[in-house]
């Protein structure tokens, strides 16, 4: 059976077993695990490339803050000579000579904009948009597969939240995926709402390139450092003490080790909930934040850390924080 996907510039339809919607780190590991059963595919991505997210959306200080034996993906493991965290520019390599091993060549500039299921028939029927280059009309072409994947992954589009004093406010407001470096920031003030794993990260890059930047944490979260005493990552310490005992105590020893190596943070407004880290995860889908340097930032005062709620003052054209 050829798992090759199809050329539609030499067929402008196609019926196979499976359509995969999204090109990045889960399509393309969808499409290799398909490739070795044999089983035919194609893979419809909306941008121009793979990895796009990785590619156009991301920071330049960016690494994988999981070890990486824990984010390969299946039947093609990280370069040995790859660190234990790769960089985001040896992710999106990876990613590409993933593609390449696999003979995956997804269909780009394919917007999917409808999926439907036809029970009667036993098929489903994808609608998108192609337009192959800016010169070219809009085509909407249909496919026709009895399985769908979809693998648009759940960081593609931004989420902006509003804000009271937004529509007067003369500053600039930006949403973490147009970021890419603190240098332009240098000697400014900049709010950074949100204290997950991006805010945190962004603000020490802030603080990094000269600029004070205020984070603001509007609930509870778990500080953790990214290695436990600086040797042991943490991630892998959770999975391995989840085997010993169960989960509360395991909470224990993970926040009691946090502390040794982070001290308190909830004289620094990182209040840690009354859920372990382990508990929370389970509970909420909430992950824990894993410290890279932004704490010891934080306490030498580059980084000012406020729990409440935020208002703009449009008047100073900076950023008021009301309790």
């Amino acid at each position: 059976m050829d798992s090759r996907p199809v050329n539609l510039r030499q067929r402008r339809s196609w019926v196979a077993p499976v359509l995969i919607i999204g090109a990045g780190p889960a399509g393309l590991a969808t499409a290799a695990c398909l490739t070795a059963k044999s089983i035919p595919y194609l893979v419809l991505e909306r941008e121009d490339c793979s990895g796009s997210l990785w590619k156009y959306k991301t920071y330049e200080r960016l690494h994988l803050h999981l070890p990486k034996q824990y984010c390969q993906l299946p039947l093609f493991p990280f370069p040995a000579s790859y660190p234990t965290y790769p960089s985001c520019e040896q992710f999106i390599v990876y990613l590409e000579n993933y593609r390449e091993h696999f003979g995956i060549h997804p269909v780009y500039n394919t917007k999917v904009t409808l999926v439907e299921y036809f029970s009667a028939v036993g098929y489903w029927i994808v609608t998108a948009e192609e337009k192959p280059s800016y010169n070219e009309h809009v085509k909407i072409v249909r496919y026709l597969a009895r399985s769908v994947v979809i693998a648009t992954g759940e960081n593609g589009d931004p989420y902006m939240p509003s804000f009271s004093g937004e529509e007067k406010f003369t500053g600039e407001i930006s949403h973490s995926m147009t970021y890419r470096s603190g240098e332009k920031y240098e000697g400014k003030k900049v709010l950074v709402v949100g204290v997950g794993n991006t805010g945190m990260e962004l603000a020490l890059d802030l603080a990094n390139f000269g600029a004070m930047p205020t984070l603001v944490a509007r609930s509870k979260i778990h500080i953790m450092p990214r290695d436990l005493l600086g040797v042991f990552s943490t991630f892998d310490a959770s999975l391995k003490l989840l085997k010993i005992f169960p989960m509360w105590f395991a909470d224990k020893i993970l926040v009691f080790l946090s502390w040794l190596t982070l001290g308190c943070t909830d004289k620094y407004n990182l209040i840690r909930p009354a859920e372990g880290p382990l508990q929370m995860k389970k509970m909420t889908g909430h992950t824990p934040v894993l410290d890279v340097g932004t704490v010891a930032k934080i306490r030498s005062g580059h980084i000012k850390v406020k729990f409440l709620n935020l208002n703009l003052n449009h008047e100073t054209s900076a950023f008021e924080i009301s309790i």
